[in-house]
Protein backbone atom coordinates (compact mmCIF):
# COMPACT_ATOMS: atom_id res chain seq x y z
CA UNK A 1 0.00 0.00 0.00
CA UNK A 2 1.41 3.79 -1.40
CA UNK A 3 0.78 6.37 1.27
CA UNK A 4 1.60 10.01 0.35
CA UNK A 5 2.26 12.75 2.73
CA UNK A 6 2.14 16.36 1.88
CA UNK A 7 4.93 18.49 3.57
CA UNK A 8 4.94 22.10 3.36
CA UNK A 9 7.47 23.33 1.22
CA UNK A 10 8.58 20.03 0.26
CA UNK A 11 7.59 17.20 -2.25
CA UNK A 12 5.25 14.43 -1.68
CA UNK A 13 7.28 11.81 0.65
CA UNK A 14 6.45 7.98 -0.35
CA UNK A 15 6.29 5.70 2.35
CA UNK A 16 5.75 1.71 2.09
CA UNK A 17 3.97 -0.01 4.56
CA UNK A 18 4.01 -3.73 4.71
CA UNK A 19 1.06 -5.60 4.48
CA UNK A 20 -0.49 -7.15 7.18
CA UNK A 21 0.59 -11.47 7.39
CA UNK A 22 -1.96 -13.40 5.39
CA UNK A 23 -4.00 -15.52 7.96
CA UNK A 24 -3.18 -19.19 7.75
CA UNK A 25 -5.81 -21.80 6.49
CA UNK A 26 -5.26 -23.48 10.00
CA UNK A 27 -5.74 -20.65 12.48
CA UNK A 28 -9.67 -20.27 11.99
CA UNK A 29 -10.37 -24.51 12.89
CA UNK A 30 -11.26 -25.09 16.65
CA UNK A 31 -8.29 -26.32 18.32
CA UNK A 32 -9.53 -29.93 18.33
CA UNK A 33 -9.43 -30.04 15.18
CA UNK A 34 -6.24 -28.74 14.70
CA UNK A 35 -5.07 -30.94 17.21
CA UNK A 36 -5.77 -34.14 15.21
CA UNK A 37 -4.34 -32.78 12.49
CA UNK A 38 -1.05 -32.09 14.14
CA UNK A 39 -1.50 -35.60 15.43
CA UNK A 40 -1.34 -36.63 11.83
CA UNK A 41 2.28 -35.66 11.80
CA UNK A 42 2.99 -38.01 14.17
CA UNK A 43 5.75 -37.70 17.47
CA UNK A 44 8.52 -38.06 15.15
CA UNK A 45 7.58 -34.78 14.08
CA UNK A 46 7.72 -32.88 17.30
CA UNK A 47 10.73 -30.39 16.34
CA UNK A 48 9.24 -29.67 13.03
CA UNK A 49 5.76 -28.89 14.79
CA UNK A 50 6.68 -27.10 18.01
CA UNK A 51 8.76 -24.42 16.02
CA UNK A 52 5.75 -23.00 13.95
CA UNK A 53 3.98 -21.38 17.22
CA UNK A 54 2.96 -21.42 20.63
CA UNK A 55 -0.46 -22.32 19.80
CA UNK A 56 1.05 -25.56 17.68
CA UNK A 57 3.27 -26.94 20.52
CA UNK A 58 1.14 -26.41 23.11
CA UNK A 59 -1.90 -28.33 21.10
CA UNK A 60 0.80 -31.01 20.18
CA UNK A 61 1.23 -31.66 23.55
CA UNK A 62 -2.49 -31.57 24.45
CA UNK A 63 -3.27 -34.25 21.91
CA UNK A 64 -4.24 -37.65 23.85
CA UNK A 65 -4.01 -39.68 20.69
CA UNK A 66 -0.38 -38.18 20.46
CA UNK A 67 0.79 -39.85 23.80
CA UNK A 68 -1.21 -42.79 24.80
CA UNK A 69 2.25 -44.73 25.05
CA UNK A 70 5.06 -43.53 25.82
CA UNK A 71 8.31 -45.15 25.04
CA UNK A 72 11.86 -44.84 27.47
CA UNK A 73 13.82 -46.56 24.89
CA UNK A 74 16.82 -44.88 22.92
CA UNK A 75 16.77 -45.23 19.42
CA UNK A 76 19.20 -47.60 17.47
CA UNK A 77 21.12 -44.21 16.08
CA UNK A 78 21.31 -42.21 19.94
CA UNK A 79 24.28 -40.88 20.91
CA UNK A 80 23.99 -42.15 24.42
CA UNK A 81 27.39 -44.08 23.62
CA UNK A 82 29.41 -40.56 24.12
CA UNK A 83 29.06 -40.17 27.20
CA UNK A 84 27.52 -40.18 30.99
CA UNK A 85 26.79 -36.42 30.36
CA UNK A 86 24.84 -36.79 26.46
CA UNK A 87 22.80 -39.94 28.22
CA UNK A 88 21.67 -37.53 31.23
CA UNK A 89 20.43 -35.24 28.77
CA UNK A 90 18.61 -37.79 27.17
CA UNK A 91 16.85 -38.44 30.06
CA UNK A 92 16.46 -35.19 31.30
CA UNK A 93 14.52 -34.31 27.96
CA UNK A 94 12.30 -37.36 28.35
CA UNK A 95 11.69 -36.23 32.12
CA UNK A 96 10.55 -33.23 30.96
CA UNK A 97 8.43 -34.71 27.90
CA UNK A 98 6.35 -37.27 30.46
CA UNK A 99 5.88 -34.51 32.87
CA UNK A 100 3.74 -32.36 30.98
CA UNK A 101 1.95 -35.11 28.48
CA UNK A 102 1.03 -37.97 31.69
CA UNK A 103 -2.18 -36.96 31.90
CA UNK A 104 -2.42 -38.68 28.33
CA UNK A 105 -0.36 -41.53 28.86
CA UNK A 106 -1.65 -45.10 29.10
CA UNK A 107 1.03 -47.43 28.36
CA UNK A 108 4.55 -47.04 29.63
CA UNK A 109 7.55 -48.91 28.46
CA UNK A 110 11.05 -48.77 29.54
CA UNK A 111 13.77 -50.05 27.72
CA UNK A 112 13.24 -53.43 25.38
CA UNK A 113 14.61 -56.97 25.56
CA UNK A 114 17.99 -55.68 23.81
CA UNK A 115 18.23 -52.53 25.95
CA UNK A 116 17.49 -53.83 29.28
CA UNK A 117 20.25 -52.01 31.72
CA UNK A 118 23.06 -49.96 31.02
CA UNK A 119 26.36 -51.16 31.59
CA UNK A 120 27.93 -48.97 35.03
CA UNK A 121 31.52 -49.46 33.61
CA UNK A 122 30.70 -46.72 31.16
CA UNK A 123 29.75 -44.24 33.40
CA UNK A 124 25.98 -44.55 32.67
CA UNK A 125 23.72 -43.48 35.10
CA UNK A 126 21.41 -46.42 36.97
CA UNK A 127 18.48 -46.97 34.93
CA UNK A 128 16.74 -48.70 37.85
CA UNK A 129 16.95 -45.34 39.71
CA UNK A 130 15.64 -43.31 36.81
CA UNK A 131 13.12 -45.55 36.35
CA UNK A 132 11.32 -44.44 39.63
CA UNK A 133 11.82 -41.08 39.19
CA UNK A 134 9.67 -41.82 35.73
CA UNK A 135 6.71 -44.22 37.29
CA UNK A 136 6.76 -40.98 39.68
CA UNK A 137 5.34 -38.78 36.81
CA UNK A 138 2.83 -41.36 35.73
CA UNK A 139 -0.73 -40.57 37.05
CA UNK A 140 -1.91 -43.79 38.62
CA UNK A 141 -5.76 -43.19 37.28
CA UNK A 142 -5.01 -43.01 34.02
CA UNK A 143 -1.78 -45.84 33.40
CA UNK A 144 -3.15 -49.11 31.87
CA UNK A 145 -0.02 -51.25 31.07
CA UNK A 146 3.27 -50.76 31.82
CA UNK A 147 6.42 -52.51 30.41
CA UNK A 148 9.35 -52.52 32.95
CA UNK A 149 12.41 -54.30 30.58
CA UNK A 150 14.71 -51.95 33.62
CA UNK A 151 14.53 -53.55 36.78
CA UNK A 152 12.63 -52.33 39.75
CA UNK A 153 15.15 -52.67 42.80
CA UNK A 154 13.20 -53.75 46.10
CA UNK A 155 13.51 -50.08 47.64
CA UNK A 156 11.60 -48.94 45.20
CA UNK A 157 9.21 -51.12 44.44
CA UNK A 158 6.54 -49.15 46.18
CA UNK A 159 6.49 -47.27 43.14
CA UNK A 160 4.05 -49.32 41.80
CA UNK A 161 1.59 -49.09 44.40
CA UNK A 162 -0.78 -46.75 43.60
CA UNK A 163 -1.18 -47.46 40.21
CA UNK A 164 -4.48 -49.78 41.25
CA UNK A 165 -5.90 -49.70 37.83
CA UNK A 166 -3.02 -50.98 36.41
CA UNK A 167 -4.46 -53.82 33.83
CA UNK A 168 -0.86 -55.31 32.52
CA UNK A 169 2.40 -55.48 33.92
CA UNK A 170 5.77 -56.82 32.35
CA UNK A 171 8.08 -57.27 35.17
CA UNK A 172 12.16 -57.96 34.24
CA UNK A 173 14.49 -59.42 36.64
CA UNK A 174 18.78 -60.13 35.67
CA UNK A 175 18.30 -62.17 39.24
CA UNK A 176 15.53 -63.67 41.50
CA UNK A 177 12.28 -61.49 41.58
CA UNK A 178 12.66 -59.29 44.89
CA UNK A 179 9.88 -60.27 47.85
CA UNK A 180 9.03 -56.40 47.96
CA UNK A 181 8.89 -56.60 43.81
CA UNK A 182 6.35 -59.53 44.41
CA UNK A 183 4.38 -58.55 47.07
CA UNK A 184 3.39 -55.11 44.69
CA UNK A 185 2.04 -57.04 41.51
CA UNK A 186 0.02 -59.33 44.28
CA UNK A 187 -1.92 -56.10 45.27
CA UNK A 188 -3.29 -54.88 41.72
CA UNK A 189 -6.80 -55.82 41.64
CA UNK A 190 -7.19 -54.42 38.24
CA UNK A 191 -4.48 -56.56 36.79
CA UNK A 192 -5.23 -59.01 34.38
CA UNK A 193 -1.78 -59.62 32.06
CA UNK A 194 1.20 -60.77 33.91
CA UNK A 195 4.51 -61.47 31.97
CA UNK A 196 7.61 -62.18 34.00
CA UNK A 197 11.65 -62.69 32.82
CA UNK A 198 13.40 -63.62 35.81
CA UNK A 199 16.51 -65.91 36.53
CA UNK A 200 13.70 -67.69 38.29
CA UNK A 201 10.67 -68.17 40.67
CA UNK A 202 10.88 -69.78 43.74
CA UNK A 203 7.96 -71.37 45.64
CA UNK A 204 6.90 -67.56 47.03
CA UNK A 205 6.58 -66.44 43.88
CA UNK A 206 5.04 -69.17 41.93
CA UNK A 207 2.06 -68.69 45.18
CA UNK A 208 1.50 -65.20 44.40
CA UNK A 209 1.05 -66.35 40.85
CA UNK A 210 -1.64 -68.71 41.78
CA UNK A 211 -3.23 -65.81 44.02
CA UNK A 212 -3.87 -63.68 40.66
CA UNK A 213 -7.27 -65.84 39.92
CA UNK A 214 -8.43 -62.68 38.07
CA UNK A 215 -5.20 -62.88 35.22
CA UNK A 216 -6.05 -64.11 31.23
CA UNK A 217 -2.86 -64.09 30.23
CA UNK A 218 0.25 -65.39 31.72
CA UNK A 219 3.97 -65.51 30.72
CA UNK A 220 6.59 -66.76 32.84
CA UNK A 221 10.14 -66.86 31.42
CA UNK A 222 12.79 -67.86 33.27
CA UNK A 223 16.80 -68.37 32.24
CA UNK A 224 18.55 -69.39 35.78
CA UNK A 225 21.51 -71.75 35.33
CA UNK A 226 20.35 -75.01 34.56
CA UNK A 227 22.12 -76.75 37.45
CA UNK A 228 19.28 -74.66 39.74
CA UNK A 229 17.16 -77.31 38.63
CA UNK A 230 12.96 -77.34 38.19
CA UNK A 231 11.91 -78.05 41.31
CA UNK A 232 9.64 -75.14 41.83
CA UNK A 233 8.10 -75.26 38.07
CA UNK A 234 7.64 -79.13 38.56
CA UNK A 235 5.35 -78.80 41.69
CA UNK A 236 3.95 -75.54 40.48
CA UNK A 237 2.77 -75.67 36.98
CA UNK A 238 -0.04 -77.83 37.14
CA UNK A 239 -1.42 -75.94 40.12
CA UNK A 240 -1.78 -73.65 37.16
CA UNK A 241 -5.59 -74.58 36.41
CA UNK A 242 -6.12 -72.58 39.46
CA UNK A 243 -6.43 -69.43 37.08
CA UNK A 244 -9.70 -70.06 35.35
CA UNK A 245 -10.10 -67.35 33.55
CA UNK A 246 -6.83 -67.72 31.64
CA UNK A 247 -7.32 -66.92 27.94
CA UNK A 248 -3.13 -67.59 27.31
CA UNK A 249 -0.81 -68.80 29.07
CA UNK A 250 3.19 -68.89 27.81
CA UNK A 251 5.69 -70.75 29.77
CA UNK A 252 9.61 -70.69 28.78
CA UNK A 253 12.61 -71.75 30.41
CA UNK A 254 15.72 -70.32 28.60
CA UNK A 255 19.11 -72.18 30.31
CA UNK A 256 22.46 -70.64 30.57
CA UNK A 257 25.60 -72.93 31.29
CA UNK A 258 28.53 -71.12 32.03
CA UNK A 259 31.71 -72.64 30.76
CA UNK A 260 32.71 -73.50 33.85
CA UNK A 261 29.62 -75.38 35.34
CA UNK A 262 28.99 -77.52 31.73
CA UNK A 263 31.20 -80.56 33.07
CA UNK A 264 28.71 -80.39 36.51
CA UNK A 265 26.26 -80.18 33.77
CA UNK A 266 27.14 -83.17 31.52
CA UNK A 267 27.40 -85.32 35.02
CA UNK A 268 23.25 -84.10 35.83
CA UNK A 269 20.12 -86.31 35.65
CA UNK A 270 17.49 -85.77 33.74
CA UNK A 271 14.14 -84.81 35.05
CA UNK A 272 10.26 -83.65 33.58
CA UNK A 273 8.11 -80.56 34.11
CA UNK A 274 4.77 -81.53 34.64
CA UNK A 275 2.26 -79.51 32.24
CA UNK A 276 -0.96 -78.37 33.78
CA UNK A 277 -4.32 -80.38 31.92
CA UNK A 278 -5.33 -78.33 29.40
CA UNK A 279 -9.11 -79.27 29.92
CA UNK A 280 -8.77 -77.46 32.96
CA UNK A 281 -8.51 -74.29 31.50
CA UNK A 282 -12.66 -73.70 30.15
CA UNK A 283 -11.09 -70.02 28.50
CA UNK A 284 -7.50 -71.20 26.90
CA UNK A 285 -7.16 -70.07 23.67
CA UNK A 286 -3.66 -69.96 23.33
CA UNK A 287 -0.55 -71.63 25.11
CA UNK A 288 3.05 -72.20 24.80
CA UNK A 289 5.51 -74.69 26.56
CA UNK A 290 9.01 -74.29 25.45
CA UNK A 291 12.29 -75.53 26.67
CA UNK A 292 15.10 -73.62 25.79
CA UNK A 293 17.33 -74.90 23.77
CA UNK A 294 15.80 -78.43 22.40
CA UNK A 295 18.58 -80.21 21.51
CA UNK A 296 20.79 -80.49 24.61
CA UNK A 297 18.72 -79.74 27.28
CA UNK A 298 18.35 -82.83 29.83
CA UNK A 299 14.16 -81.91 31.05
CA UNK A 300 11.56 -82.98 29.17
CA UNK A 301 7.85 -81.37 29.43
CA UNK A 302 5.48 -84.74 30.35
CA UNK A 303 2.12 -85.10 28.70
CA UNK A 304 0.59 -88.41 29.88
CA UNK A 305 3.64 -90.80 28.56
CA UNK A 306 5.06 -88.54 25.87
CA UNK A 307 8.35 -86.19 26.50
CA UNK A 308 9.06 -83.14 24.94
CA UNK A 309 10.49 -79.91 24.98
CA UNK A 310 7.58 -78.04 23.14
CA UNK A 311 4.45 -77.86 22.80
CA UNK A 312 1.82 -74.77 21.30
CA UNK A 313 -1.06 -73.89 19.91
CA UNK A 314 -1.66 -70.21 18.50
CA UNK A 315 -5.43 -69.75 18.76
CA UNK A 316 -5.33 -70.07 15.12
CA UNK A 317 -6.11 -73.84 14.74
CA UNK A 318 -2.22 -74.35 14.68
CA UNK A 319 -0.94 -76.90 17.08
CA UNK A 320 3.14 -77.53 16.82
CA UNK A 321 5.23 -80.41 18.70
CA UNK A 322 8.64 -80.27 18.71
CA UNK A 323 11.38 -82.76 20.09
CA UNK A 324 9.36 -85.58 20.93
CA UNK A 325 11.31 -87.87 23.18
CA UNK A 326 8.92 -90.60 23.61
CA UNK A 327 5.94 -91.24 22.37
CA UNK A 328 3.46 -93.72 22.73
CA UNK A 329 0.41 -92.82 21.15
CA UNK A 330 0.36 -89.28 18.92
CA UNK A 331 -3.44 -89.58 18.66
CA UNK A 332 -3.70 -89.21 22.32
CA UNK A 333 -1.14 -86.71 22.56
CA UNK A 334 -3.08 -84.29 20.07
CA UNK A 335 -6.18 -85.20 22.28
CA UNK A 336 -4.16 -83.73 25.48
CA UNK A 337 -2.69 -80.63 23.75
CA UNK A 338 -5.32 -79.30 22.01
CA UNK A 339 -7.49 -77.05 24.14
CA UNK A 340 -11.16 -77.77 24.87
CA UNK A 341 -13.94 -77.14 21.35
CA UNK A 342 -10.64 -76.03 19.44
CA UNK A 343 -9.96 -76.44 15.67
CA UNK A 344 -7.07 -78.55 14.61
CA UNK A 345 -6.11 -77.29 10.71
CA UNK A 346 -2.99 -76.91 10.80
CA UNK A 347 -0.34 -79.99 12.60
CA UNK A 348 2.92 -79.44 12.87
CA UNK A 349 5.49 -82.44 13.58
CA UNK A 350 9.51 -81.62 14.16
CA UNK A 351 11.89 -84.06 15.19
CA UNK A 352 10.55 -86.89 16.76
CA UNK A 353 14.33 -88.07 18.40
CA UNK A 354 12.36 -91.47 19.84
CA UNK A 355 9.20 -93.01 20.11
CA UNK A 356 7.79 -96.91 21.84
CA UNK A 357 9.31 -99.79 19.45
CA UNK A 358 5.34 -101.21 19.03
CA UNK A 359 3.88 -98.21 17.93
CA UNK A 360 5.99 -97.89 14.87
CA UNK A 361 4.01 -98.75 11.98
CA UNK A 362 6.05 -98.75 8.70
CA UNK A 363 7.60 -95.37 9.70
CA UNK A 364 11.47 -95.33 11.07
CA UNK A 365 10.93 -92.68 12.91
CA UNK A 366 7.81 -91.30 13.46
CA UNK A 367 5.66 -93.35 15.97
CA UNK A 368 2.10 -94.42 15.28
CA UNK A 369 1.69 -93.25 11.86
CA UNK A 370 -2.13 -94.89 12.16
CA UNK A 371 -2.96 -92.70 14.55
CA UNK A 372 -1.68 -89.50 13.03
CA UNK A 373 -4.39 -90.58 10.01
CA UNK A 374 -7.36 -91.64 12.24
CA UNK A 375 -6.40 -87.39 13.73
CA UNK A 376 -6.18 -86.11 10.36
CA UNK A 377 -9.30 -88.00 8.83
CA UNK A 378 -11.88 -86.76 12.23
CA UNK A 379 -10.39 -83.67 12.76
CA UNK A 380 -10.40 -82.03 8.59
CA UNK A 381 -6.38 -81.06 8.78
CA UNK A 382 -5.63 -78.90 5.71
CA UNK A 383 -2.42 -77.80 6.77
CA UNK A 384 0.63 -80.93 7.73
CA UNK A 385 4.32 -80.55 8.89
CA UNK A 386 6.45 -83.43 9.38
CA UNK A 387 9.92 -82.19 9.19
CA UNK A 388 13.00 -83.78 10.48
CA UNK A 389 11.63 -87.02 11.08
CA UNK A 390 13.62 -89.37 8.58
CA UNK A 391 10.91 -90.31 7.13
CA UNK A 392 11.07 -92.38 4.05
CA UNK A 393 7.58 -92.72 2.61
CA UNK A 394 4.45 -91.64 4.03
CA UNK A 395 1.25 -94.21 4.09
CA UNK A 396 -1.74 -94.12 1.56
CA UNK A 397 -5.09 -93.10 3.25
CA UNK A 398 -8.06 -90.80 3.73
CA UNK A 399 -6.40 -88.29 5.64
CA UNK A 400 -4.33 -86.56 2.21
CA UNK A 401 -7.85 -86.07 0.45
CA UNK A 402 -8.35 -82.74 2.24
CA UNK A 403 -5.13 -81.67 2.62
CA UNK A 404 -4.06 -78.02 1.45
CA UNK A 405 -0.39 -78.10 2.10
CA UNK A 406 2.08 -80.46 2.97
CA UNK A 407 5.98 -80.57 4.14
CA UNK A 408 8.06 -83.28 4.32
CA UNK A 409 11.13 -81.23 4.50
CA UNK A 410 14.14 -82.65 5.87
CA UNK A 411 13.52 -86.15 5.81
CA UNK A 412 15.03 -89.04 4.04
CA UNK A 413 12.61 -89.20 0.91
CA UNK A 414 14.39 -90.58 -2.18
CA UNK A 415 11.52 -91.18 -4.38
CA UNK A 416 7.62 -89.40 -4.47
CA UNK A 417 5.59 -90.99 -2.03
CA UNK A 418 2.54 -93.11 -4.35
CA UNK A 419 0.43 -91.99 -1.81
CA UNK A 420 0.62 -88.53 -2.98
CA UNK A 421 -1.97 -89.39 -5.88
CA UNK A 422 -4.73 -89.43 -3.48
CA UNK A 423 -3.83 -85.44 -2.33
CA UNK A 424 -6.20 -83.90 -4.82
CA UNK A 425 -6.73 -80.93 -3.35
CA UNK A 426 -3.25 -79.95 -2.56
CA UNK A 427 -1.95 -76.65 -4.03
CA UNK A 428 1.77 -76.51 -1.84
CA UNK A 429 3.67 -79.21 -2.02
CA UNK A 430 6.97 -78.71 0.43
CA UNK A 431 10.17 -81.76 -0.46
CA UNK A 432 12.84 -79.56 0.30
CA UNK A 433 16.24 -80.95 2.61
CA UNK A 434 15.69 -84.19 1.19
CA UNK A 435 19.24 -84.39 -0.40
CA UNK A 436 18.57 -88.08 -2.28
CA UNK A 437 15.53 -87.10 -3.89
CA UNK A 438 15.45 -86.89 -7.77
CA UNK A 439 12.35 -86.77 -9.73
CA UNK A 440 11.66 -89.53 -12.48
CA UNK A 441 9.04 -89.84 -14.66
CA UNK A 442 6.58 -92.11 -12.97
CA UNK A 443 7.29 -89.37 -10.32
CA UNK A 444 5.78 -86.77 -13.03
CA UNK A 445 2.72 -88.76 -13.36
CA UNK A 446 1.88 -88.69 -9.74
CA UNK A 447 2.32 -85.02 -9.68
CA UNK A 448 0.05 -84.50 -12.85
CA UNK A 449 -2.99 -85.98 -11.18
CA UNK A 450 -3.21 -83.15 -8.64
CA UNK A 451 -5.33 -80.28 -10.07
CA UNK A 452 -4.75 -77.52 -7.80
CA UNK A 453 -0.89 -78.34 -7.42
CA UNK A 454 0.56 -75.04 -7.92
CA UNK A 455 4.04 -74.59 -5.55
CA UNK A 456 6.59 -77.41 -5.47
CA UNK A 457 9.54 -76.93 -3.10
CA UNK A 458 12.79 -78.73 -3.62
CA UNK A 459 16.01 -79.13 -4.88
CA UNK A 460 16.23 -79.51 -8.63
CA UNK A 461 19.71 -80.37 -9.59
CA UNK A 462 19.14 -83.98 -9.26
CA UNK A 463 16.34 -84.44 -11.49
CA UNK A 464 17.25 -85.22 -15.20
CA UNK A 465 16.56 -82.22 -17.22
CA UNK A 466 14.56 -84.49 -19.88
CA UNK A 467 12.21 -85.11 -16.17
CA UNK A 468 11.81 -81.30 -15.68
CA UNK A 469 10.55 -80.65 -19.50
CA UNK A 470 8.44 -83.13 -18.52
CA UNK A 471 6.98 -81.91 -15.82
CA UNK A 472 7.04 -78.48 -17.51
CA UNK A 473 4.58 -79.32 -20.29
CA UNK A 474 2.26 -81.40 -18.31
CA UNK A 475 1.99 -78.90 -15.65
CA UNK A 476 2.57 -75.38 -17.40
CA UNK A 477 1.06 -73.23 -13.72
CA UNK A 478 3.14 -75.18 -11.79
CA UNK A 479 5.83 -73.18 -9.95
CA UNK A 480 8.84 -74.23 -7.98
CA UNK A 481 9.80 -72.28 -4.55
Amino acid sequence: MLVLHEVPGRRAVTRRRSAPARPSACDGLPDVLLARILALAGRGEWRTVTCVCKCWERLFFWEPSLWRTFDLVPPSDSPLHQGEEVERAWYAAQQRTLARVAAHVEVFTAGNPQYCMADPAQGAPDQRIVLEEFLALLQPGVLRQAELWWELVPDHAAALQPFRRLESLLLNQQNFMPEEVVAQWSQLPALRNLELHSSGLGEDEWEAILELTQLTRLAVETFHVITSGFSEQQAQLPQLTRLQHLRELAITHRPVVFYIEMAAYDQMDGGVVGVPSLSGFPSLQKYQFHLRPDHWIHWDFRVGGTSLSMCSYNGKGQLQIAYIRSLESLHQLVAALLPAGKPLPSLHLHSVLGCEPGALQGCTALAQVHSLLLVVARRGLEHLVLTNNNLHNIPPGPYLQDLRCLDLGNNSIATLPAALSAATSLTRLELDGNPALALSASDVDILSVLPYLRILVMKRDNTPTRVLRSLYRRMPALGFG
